[in-house]
């Protein structure tokens, strides 16, 4: 088998993360919340810092597990978790885990985290996820 390098890497856990949403038995509104959110995550991170976006998207989903922000929060923290060594057993939460972290890991989560939401922004643009969705009006 080939060694692949860390951006094929990110592009294929992107790729089958975005296209398990358009593919599965979600709603078009589900995937549609999932595609305007991914396709909105490089800006958001660059804007507001890894911690914030990754708190916003989980006061988006209100507690619950099954809502777009809160699939999108955890294809990226598992991501970021499996490259940065984090444990979830030992930590409970990845941002809890983030938010305790030296500046020098968080600015390395910051850029791991640009580098795979790029990947995810662009198969959400490829699968057409996201077209015509204004999150600001949204609950």
């Amino acid at each position: 088998m080939a060694h692949l390098t860390l951006t094929q890497k990110r592009a294929g856990d992107a790729y089958d993360k975005v296209n398990q949403i358009a593919s599965d038995n979600h709603d078009e509104t589900f995937r549609n919340k999932y595609g305007s959110l991914a396709r909105s995550m490089p800006f958001m991170i660059r804007t507001n810092g890894l911690a914030s976006t990754l708190a916003f998207l989980r006061a988006k989903a209100k507690g619950k597990p099954d809502t777009a922000p809160m699939i999108l929060y955890d294809h990226m923290s598992k991501w970021l978790g499996s490259r940065l060594l984090v444990n979830p057993n030992e930590t409970g939460d990845f941002l809890r885990w983030l938010v305790g972290q030296s500046t020098a890991t968080y600015f390395r989560a910051t850029v791991e985290a640009l580098e795979y939401s790029g990947w995810l922004k662009r198969f959400a643009e490829a699968e057409g996820l996201g077209d015509n969705v204004d999150l600001e009006g949204e609950d």
